[in-house]
């Protein structure tokens, strides 16, 4: 039975060429991004999580106005 079922799913996608590439190529891309994000956030959360008191850690920016605006951190 599941034989049948892989035949019948095979030929499917051999006369959709194009929309099995498009569904593919969708499904790598999803994926693609869910990871990047995933990446993305785990690295910016992973900052200062070993101090005992993380939660009073801030971040301070200065801004110079000068010729043109300049920013340190």
């Amino acid at each position: 039975m599941i034989k049948n079922h892989f035949r019948i799913a095979w030929r499917n996608i051999t006369l959709n060429k194009f929309y099995t590439g498009l569904n593919v190529l969708g499904l790598a891309l999803g994926l693609t991004a869910c990871f990047l994000l995933y990446s993305y956030i785990t690295f910016h959360w992973g900052f200062d999580r070993f101090h005992e008191q993380a939660a009073r850690t801030f971040r301070l920016v200065n801004e110079l106005h000068f010729e043109k605006t300049e920013y340190s951190n």
